[in-house]
């Protein structure tokens, strides 16, 4: 990527991966049992959740002056985090969405909730779709306990819902993120970005043929 792409793009991979090293390196290194195992992935959902909520933090407090700088799309200021950039976050939201599964029931869904709702405000179409992704492999590993589960999504959905109704900083982010997916009539929203089709044809033809020559 350095050599053939650009410095920037290289970098930016390099610290992506980096997100998901120490996950990688507690496995091989640490790990001896399966009660490890499960310690280990607590640990990574919980910080990963805290340094998530930095993106809604700035919502109340501005930009965070040693984060990567605010940018603004539709309108709207769109914050990195301690996780690094919007992408990152957008990218492994639903691998951590998965690994909740490790985390004790009582907690679980509160985590998720937080999760999936820093992810929305982040106004990333990447993170919305990925969202999707970690919930499917999550009914899928729940599938003996589906009315527990669909209890726990009802609740989160609830949730997520009043927080929508009620909050006009997530009601507006939420307006614009439904308007990257062809839904809602765009009155009042300022939008600017490109579709979530237009995004997704771009991934599968366009760069990689920008990549190849």
């Amino acid at each position: 990527s350095l050599a053939i792409i650009s410095p920037g793009g290289s970098v930016q991979g390099l610290v992506r991966f980096l997100f998901a090293a120490p996950l990688f390196m507690a496995l091989v290194l640490y790990t001896e049992s399966a009660q490890e195992l499960r310690r280990h992935l607590v640990t990574a959902v919980v910080f990963f959740t805290v340094a998530s909520l930095t993106v809604p933090l700035q919502l109340l407090t501005g930009p965070i002056s040693w984060f990567p700088p605010a940018s603004v799309r539709d309108g709207l200021e769109r914050y990195s985090s301690l996780l690094g950039s919007l992408t990152s976050l957008g990218i492994v939201v639903g691998s951590y969405i998965v690994l909740a599964q490790a985390v004790p029931p009582a907690w679980r869904w509160i985590l998720l909730f937080l999760v999936i709702v820093s992810a929305a405000l982040s106004l990333q179409k990447a993170a919305f779709v990925n969202i999707a992704i970690g919930l499917a492999f999550l009914v899928i590993l729940n599938r003996r306990g589906w009315k527990r589960l669909l209890i726990a999504f009802l609740t989160v959905t609830a949730l997520v819902a009043a927080a929508y109704a009620v909050v006009p900083a997530v009601r507006d982010r939420v307006s614009v993120s439904l308007l990257s997916f062809g839904i809602g009539d765009g009155v009042g929203v300022v939008h600017g970005d490109f579709s979530i089709w237009a995004s997704t044809w771009d991934r599968l033809t366009t760069l990689p043929k920008a990549n190849f020559e």
